[in-house]
């Protein structure tokens, strides 16, 4: 009588004995395998200095955002508007009211002028009309409602 083998867990599959099917699971687990590293000490300084970078602009990106945020809430900014209205005699735009500017059209006297975007947005003896006025750093262009008389 012929005795048969008692067959081991794992090596029925694979017709291995038990600890070789163990070994090459093992094997298959471990795929991957820790290199050295190829950094330089100059790569870890510069990795460190973009770190510090990263930390100043972050720093730096909420204090602007902040001092706008308090700015809105605490009115800082607004400017105070008179209540002089178009062709009334005006020294700077605080004197005009809103939406109108104090500016001197060719030889006239300073005067407070609506702002328009066409001549529709000016009565019936105003035209809308571009001009420039020059700040402390540009030039900026804007359209205004001029008299008639003036032109």
């Amino acid at each position: 009588m012929v005795k048969k083998r008692k067959v081991k867990k794992g090596s029925e599959k694979t017709g291995r004995s038990a600890s070789a099917a163990n070994r090459i699971a093992k094997q298959k687990k471990e795929t991957f395998v820790k290199r050295p590293s190829l950094a330089t000490p100059k790569d870890e300084e510069r990795k460190a200095g973009l770190g510090v970078l990263k930390v100043i602009l972050g720093v730096l990106a909420a204090a602007i955002i902040g001092a706008t945020i308090l700015a809105k809430y605490t009115g800082a900014g607004n400017v105070e508007h008179g209540d002089k209205i178009q062709d009334e005699p005006c020294v700077g735009n605080e004197e005009c009211a809103t939406g109108y500017v104090c500016y001197q059209y060719a030889t006239n006297p300073f005067s407070c002028k609506e702002r328009c975007k066409e001549d529709d947005d000016c009565g019936e003896r105003h035209t809308c009309k571009a001009v420039v006025r020059f700040g402390k750093k540009r030039v900026k262009p804007m359209k205004v409602c001029v008299a008639n008389r003036e032109l």
